[in-house]
């Protein structure tokens, strides 16, 4: 009979080894990859301000107030430390890759 880390080692390495995305982390590919997440997250807010405007005008103004300053923290955060900003690194680590290859050559 199995135990239970016997039985949790054999779950965790048929599962997490079939997740393993073996993908180089630069080029405008990664880029959108990771810009479309924060984009998301900060202009679908604005798809329920539109449809709250048609029933109620001041929730509307509220829910508004809430996703500009939801545009805001996020784009501030996610250029500083998350997505965008690795966005942006992959597209430098790109750069300095090609410019590496072309001064080899």
């Amino acid at each position: 009979m199995l135990s239970k880390a016997g039985i949790s080692r054999i779950f965790s390495a048929k599962v997490f080894l079939t997740l393993i995305i073996k993908e180089k982390r630069d080029g405008l590919r990664m880029f959108i990859m990771f810009i479309s997440g924060p984009l998301a997250s900060m202009l679908s807010p604005l798809a329920i301000v539109a449809i709250s405007y048609s029933f109620d005008k001041i929730s509307a103004l509220i829910l508004l107030i809430l996703t500009i300053f939801n545009i805001v923290f996020t784009g501030y955060y996610s250029y500083k430390y998350g997505c965008i900003r690795k966005g942006i690194d992959s597209l430098k680590r790109k750069n300095s890759n090609n410019r590496l290859a072309n001064h080899e050559r």
